[in-house]
């Protein structure tokens, strides 16, 4: 009787899942905003703006359904995350806009930017340096899928200034991310 209910459950959660994918270009708020401003010929800064996400639950923990893993979740329109990036003549540096942030906070996001920063520098041999702006930011480790967002956010940033234009999925690969639910990197 309870794999009924399980079966049940799971055909339920994929005609969900299926019915979010049609609507999720009206409804939710992928991160695709990114920006450009030309200062001169010689400055471009890019800005991205992402969402926060909710993880409600894993729905496939064997991989019978094709995916190890797996979530379900929302994206969230607030609180977001905001990077901005110019190319720097100097040694890659990151700046935070918001002011009196507490030093674990400036460290978390310090560490992850740098940890994709190199990831991408390694994995697809991008050489420039870069200035990176936080313009905004959102708790860590408070269930908002912020490391993903950094991560991702960073990736994208670097990636567009050198022309190429990668899938959320291909840049999470990249910086390690989206192991268990995928929320984060789809919702991006």
């Amino acid at each position: 009787m309870y794999l009924n209910y399980a079966e049940e459950f799971f055909r339920f959660l994929k005609a969900f899942i299926a019915y979010i994918y049609a609507r999720r270009s009206r409804d939710f708020y992928p991160a695709k905003s990114i920006s450009s401003v030309n200062y001169n010929e010689e400055v471009t800064i890019m800005q991205i703006i992402t969402p926060s996400r909710l993880h409600i639950a894993l729905i496939d923990l064997n991989g019978s359904y094709g995916r190890v893993d797996g979530g379900i979740g929302v994206t969230l329109e607030n609180p977001s995350f905001s990077l901005s990036a110019e190319e720097s003549s100097h040694d890659t540096s990151i700046e935070f806009k918001e002011k009196n942030l507490p030093q674990a906070v400036t460290s978390e996001y310090t560490r992850k930017i740098t940890r994709a920063e190199q990831n991408i520098r390694r994995v697809l041999g991008i050489e420039e340096n870069f200035h990176f702006t936080v313009n905004s930011t959102y708790p860590s480790h408070s269930g908002l899928g912020s490391g993903t967002q950094i991560a991702l956010a960073t990736g994208k940033l670097m990636t567009e200034h050198a022309g190429l234009h990668l899938k959320s999925t291909e840049l999470a690969k990249i910086v390690g991310r989206a192991g268990t639910s995928g929320i984060g990197t789809y919702g991006f």
